[in-house]
C-alpha cells in the first residue's frame, strides 16, 4: 500500500508541476511521466467491451525492431529522468516472444525504472518463472474481468479461462513474483454482479486486485452504451470514491489530464496522441525521425494541449467522441 501511495503522489506531484508549467510557458515538462509501448500490434483477445476486434483489420499491424527500441532505451538512458514503462498497447504483449527479453534490457540499462506489463494471461506459459523473474519485470497486471468461467467466455470470446487460472497460480506460487501480480477488472453492466466475489476471491489469497471504468476509448467501443453502468455506485471504500470524485474535479478544471504525463509509442515508433486513440486519427511524430523529448513539447502536441484546456475537445478528431470529454 505505501509504494502504490508513493506512485501516486508522485503521479498528482508530477501533473500539478506540468499543468502550472503549461500555464506559465505554454509546454509541459521536458519528458513524459509514463511511455507505454506497443512492440507488436497483434492480440489474441476478443473481448465484448475492447475496439480490437473492430479495428484492427482497417490498420497497418508489425512488429516493432529492435533498433527503434534500443533508441527509445538510450533516449531514456541519456535523460536523468526516467518514466514509468508501460508494455501494452492496443495489443497482447506477450504475443512477442521477445517481450521479457527487452523489459530485462530496460532495466538493466536504466536502474531504478519502472517497467509494467499488462496481458489477459493465455501465453504467461509460455515462458519459464526464471525466464520472467530474471527480466526484473516490477509489474504483471492480468485483465481478467471476470470471477466465473461462463462469464469470462462471454466477455473475452472464447479465450481459454482455466488456462488463465492455472498460469496466475503458478505465478503466485513464486513468493517474489506474486508480490509483483495486479488482477485487474474492466467493470461492465455484464459483470458487474460478479465483483465483489472477484475481488474478494483474490485478496483472499494474498494477491492485489484494481477495477477501471468503462469508457469508449475515443469512441471506438461500438457497444458503449449497452455495456456501461447505469448506476456508478459500485462497492468502492471510501478512499476510492474520494479520489474518484477529486479526480473528476480537477478534469472539469483543467481538462483531460494525460496528455500532460502521458506518451504512446506504436510498433513503427509512430507516436499517437493519446492511448485511446485505436483508430490512429492523430499521429503527433515518429520516434525515428525525432527523439521523444522533441515530440513531446512539439508545436503540434502543445495546440492540442490548449484546446483541451479550453475544453474545445470537437477540434481533436481522437477526442471529440471520447466518454471522458463529453
Amino acid at each position: 500500500m505505501g509504494k502504490i501511495l508513493s506512485e501516486r503522489f508522485n503521479k498528482y506531484f508530477y501533473l500539478s508541476r506540468s499543468y502550472l508549467k503549461f500555464l506559465l510557458t505554454g509546454k509541459a515538462l521536458a519528458f513524459p511521466l509514463t511511455i507505454q509501448i506497443q512492440t507488436q500490434s497483434q492480440c489474441n483477445g476478443n473481448c465484448i467491451f475492447c475496439p480490437y476486434p473492430n479495428v484492427h483489420k482497417q490498420l497497418a499491424q508489425g512488429i516493432m525492431d529492435r533498433d527503434t527500441f534500443e533508441k527509445i532505451v538510450n533516449e531514456l538512458a541519456a535523460t536523468k529522468y526516467h518514466p514509468h514503462l508501460l508494455f501494452e498497447l492496443h495489443n497482447e504483449p506477450l504475443l512477442d516472444t521477445r517481450i521479457f527479453e527487452f523489459i530485462g534490457h530496460a532495466k538493466k540499462r536504466l536502474p531504478g525504472i519502472i517497467c509494467s506489463l499488462v496481458t489477459n494471461g493465455q501465453l504467461l506459459d509460455k515462458f519459464t518463472l526464471q525466464e520472467i523473474k530474471e527480466s526484473n519485470v516490477d509489474r504483471i497486471i492480468v485483465s481478467l474481468n471476470a470471477y466465473s468461467s461462463e462469464m469470462y467466455r462471454k466477455i473475452s470470446g472464447g479465450i481459454d479461462f482455466d488456462r488463465i487460472i492455472n498460469n496466475i497460480s503458478k505465478l503466485i506460487s513464486d513468493e517474489s513474483l506474486k508480490q509483483k501480480i495486479t488482477i485487474s477488472f474492466v467493470i461492465t453492466s455484464e459483470n458487474i454482479e460478479e465483483m465483489s466475489r472477484a475481488i474478494r476471491y483474490w485478496r483472499n489469497l494474498g494477491v492485489k486486485t484494481r477495477t477501471i471504468d468503462l469508457y469508449n476509448r475515443a469512441g471506438s467501443v461500438t457497444n458503449y452504451q449497452s455495456l456501461k453502468l447505469k448506476n456508478k455506485t459500485t462497492n468502492l471504500s471510501l478512499l476510492k470514491k474520494t479520489g474518484k470524485y477529486l479526480i473528476a474535479r480537477t478534469i472539469d478544471i483543467t481538462g483531460c489530464y494525460d496528455l500532460l504525463y502521458h506518451t504512446s509509442i506504436l510498433f513503427n515508433g509512430d507516436v499517437i496522441t493519446c492511448c485511446d486513440d485505436w483508430k490512429r486519427e492523430s499521429v503527433i511524430g515518429n520516434i525515428k525521425e525525432k527523439s521523444i523529448k522533441e515530440i513531446w513539447n512539439s508545436p503540434s502536441l502543445n495546440k492540442i494541449r490548449k484546446l483541451i484546456l479550453k475544453k474545445k475537445y470537437a477540434e481533436i478528431p481522437p477526442c471529440k467522441n471520447c466518454s471522458k470529454a463529453i
